[in-house]
């Protein structure tokens, strides 16, 4: 007789569903990193368009300077968009970093559970076979204690 745990399934389940959260939350966090990469590119190239600025001669800066600063201007506005959607996706990882744990908690629990399970199981197998060793011991016991009986004859 082999070891059959009834809440197997349920576990195959929740180890498939910690994988599935796993890789969730890993996209998150790598768009995330995405993210937080363009608006850094973002910021630096708008600093250095500003330092090139201060270096042109002030007849070149006059006339690039009111169209350098709208564009800069829709670039701040650009990143605060970025930045906002960044802390969407932050807390959009703390959700599913929160789900993560509930679902690895779960999956401790079962294994847990299931492990005990296996350790009854073995305990209630090896009392089985003890029983039989038992019956087997006391049969032959018998056996060997039976007195033959002696026929009277007449």
């Amino acid at each position: 007789m082999a070891f059959r745990w009834t809440l197997q399934k349920l576990l195959d389940v929740t180890v498939t569903r910690e994988a599935a959260a796993k890789a969730a939350m890993f996209e998150v966090s790598r768009r995330i990193a995405a993210l937080h990469g363009e608006i850094v590119r973002r910021k630096e190239m708008a600093c250095s368009l500003l330092q090139g600025l201060g270096q042109m001669t002030i007849e070149d800066r006059l006339a690039r300077q009111q169209m350098l600063m709208d564009a800069l201007a829709a670039e701040r506005e650009h990143i605060r968009t970025m930045m906002l959607q960044l802390a969407e996706l932050r807390e959009q990882r703390e959700l599913r970093k929160a789900e993560l744990v509930k679902i690895i908690a779960k999956k401790d629990t079962l294994e847990r559970l299931r492990e005990e399970a296996y350790e009854t199981y073995q305990r209630l197998i090896g009392l089985k076979e003890q029983q039989l060793a038992d019956e087997n011991f006391n049969v032959r016991f018998a056996r060997n204690m039976q007195v033959p009986l002696k026929l009277k004859t007449a």
